[in-house]
């Protein structure tokens, strides 16, 4: 019997001696449970095929080293347990990628494996016997952007840096003491102005701050949903969006997005 087996079968008897169901560790040799990595589960309605797992100790450190050395990160919107991971999901690296908000309004779809923007990462997984088959399995609760999610970023970052050139260089959008934009509203207090008047123009490092700051976070994700619709709009050839008015609309928004970010939201307590 492998360790792994072993442990688990101590672990169930020692539930069983427990009058709450919990498990008595005090039974189980600690030879057995530093090497235990952790469970497969399986599903009587598909032959009691391996349908997922549960990794522990070492393992579960292992994989979270891994996750985070190629870019992955804790879902900051997903809500782990200790008993399982050994510790919060903020404790095991810090989410580079943003705030909750910003994290769930980039999640457009329920599933993750078919998210455009975040997905959920893979690992192999194998059990103790000589026969044992890889699993690929989806790991919960941490997240990974696509290479879509890579041109998206790009895109907007473009689109925004174009619209703030703009309103420096047109005269009719400001007036002399740079305080009034084009409609009468004071624009003294919103990230237009504040870049400006910081020397700091728009750059991917403004985009990432603003990530982690209110309202702004979702500014952001928004403006990378929108820019996600009109590039598969203009890119797909046709074969789906034949229409010139929904590309058109999809334009609108992206503009309509980063119009939000410049000129609508309160900059004064921003800080890069």
């Amino acid at each position: 019997m492998s360790s792994t087996r072993h442990a688990a079968t101590l672990a169930t008897q020692a539930a069983a001696q427990t009058n709450n169901g919990g498990v008595n560790a005090d039974i189980i040799p600690a030879t057995i449970t530093s090497a235990f990595s952790g469970w497969h589960y399986s599903a009587a309605t598909i032959g009691n095929s391996t349908v997922g797992a549960i990794a522990v100790n070492s393992m579960a450190a292992t994989i979270r080293d891994q996750l985070a050395l190629h870019s992955c990160f804790p879902d900051p919107t997903a809500a782990l347990s200790s008993q399982v991971t050994g510790e919060p999901p903020a404790a095991t690296a810090a989410p580079t990628s943003g705030t909750a908000d910003y994290i769930a309004t980039l999640q457009t779809d329920t599933k993750a494996q078919t998210r455009p923007l975040l997905q959920s990462p893979t690992v192999l997984v194998i059990g103790s016997a000589y026969n044992a088959t890889p699993t690929l399995c989806y790991v919960d609760a941490w997240l990974s952007a696509t290479p879509l999610f890579t041109v998206v970023k790009s895109k907007a970052l473009i689109h925004t840096q174009l619209m703030y050139k703009d309103w420096q260089q047109e005269n009719n959008m400001v007036c002399v003491n740079d305080n009034i934009g084009s409609a009468g509203t004071d624009v003294s207090h919103h990230m237009a102005f504040h870049l400006k008047h910081s020397d700091q123009g728009m750059n991917a490092d403004v985009l990432t701050s603003m990530q982690h700051v209110a309202f702004f976070d979702v500014a952001v994700a928004s403006l990378y949903l929108a820019t996600l619709v009109h590039h598969m709009m203009v890119t797909d050839g046709g074969t789906q969006f034949r229409d010139k008015q929904g590309r058109t609309a999809a334009a609108h928004q992206v503009a309509l997005s980063c119009q939000n970010i410049l000129f609508l939201i309160d900059a004064s307590t921003f800080t890069f």
